[in-house]
């Protein structure tokens, strides 16, 4: 399983989608990103996190935050069980499932279908298409507060990075931990740049 941690750059993929037969993930850049791996809609554990997205459904105008969920059962779309609601809210038919182990929801490998184990998980992606966080799903549902939380803690999209972010400067937030922040910043005050 692929482990995107904050700071990396998530994988660029063409997927059909809810709204294209092409959709170019790249093209989405310049807001932030909910991607969704719920697997199914037709399983309580995909209704649940999808009704959390349509309680937030204001939040998903296409222009600071947008959302894609990405579903691996062709079930789902068949029965129009997901449907995209314009503007923020889009769809990945994943039947093949290449996004979802671009994004370690499945092995990176394609092994026995039957005996991958779909982890679902809520990534949250910077306007830059960088890893900002990723939340696995829990049992306890815990995680639909921790979604919650991690889009109210969302800065403006112009400051994502900390600073109000000019081009062509290239910055990359969140690759280091505090503790490290601190010890170099504390190096160079005693020895210089």
């Amino acid at each position: 399983y692929r482990d995107l941690q904050p700071g990396d750059p998530a994988p660029w993929f063409t997927q059909r989608c809810t709204s294209n037969e092409r959709y170019a993930f790249d093209t989405v850049a310049g807001r932030y990103i909910v991607l969704c791996f719920f697997g199914s809609a037709g399983h309580v554990s995909g209704q649940a996190r999808l009704g959390q997205v349509l309680q937030l459904r204001p939040r998903f105008d296409d222009q600071r935050l947008t959302f894609f969920g990405v579903s691996v059962d062709p079930a789902d779309e068949a029965s129009d069980r997901l449907q995209e609601a314009l503007p923020g809210i889009r769809h990945f038919w994943d039947a093949d499932r290449r996004v979802s182990r671009l994004f370690g929801a499945l092995p990176a490998e394609a092994g026995r279908d039957d005996a991958e184990e779909y982890r679902p998980r809520w990534v949250i992606l910077n306007p830059d298409l960088s890893v900002r966080r990723v939340i696995h799903f829990l049992a306890d549902r815990s995680d639909l507060e921790s979604f919650a939380a991690a889009l109210d803690a969302l800065p403006p999209v112009e400051h994502y990075a900390g600073v109000e972010v000019h081009a062509p400067v290239m910055l990359i937030p969140g690759i280091f931990d505090t503790a490290l922040c601190r010890e170099l910043v504390a190096l160079y005050e005693r020895h210089g740049g």
